[in-house]
């Protein structure tokens, strides 16, 4: 394609400020949430942490074998806080309801 060409067909397509939404039709179809519960927080952030230590175990220079038992090593003690993180949860939930 050469210049004259793609001129050309620039010129034949419509206006692209014609369709793209404005920033009230923007804020309308996807309301700004102003509140985040600590518990929606708390998932988002852990799945990061999980990620992120995924990503860097992958990327690290050991031999496979050692590498795998690692990542055994440190998802069982993962699994190990996120259960014992689960229980506190649970507990400090039961309080408050049983104290409103």
């Amino acid at each position: 394609m050469n210049l004259a060409t793609l001129t050309d067909l620039a010129s034949r397509l419509p206006a692209l400020s014609v369709h793209l939404p404005t920033q009230s039709q923007i804020s309308r179809l996807f309301p700004a949430r102003t509140h985040r519960s600590s518990a929606e927080f708390a998932a988002v952030f852990t799945l990061g942490l999980l990620v992120g230590a995924a990503t860097a175990l992958l990327n690290a220079r050991k031999p496979g074998k050692e590498l795998r038992r690692e990542i055994g090593e440190r998802a069982g003690k993962l699994r190990e806080r996120a259960r014992e993180s689960i229980r506190a949860n649970g507990d400090a939930r039961q309080e408050r309801s049983a104290n409103v």
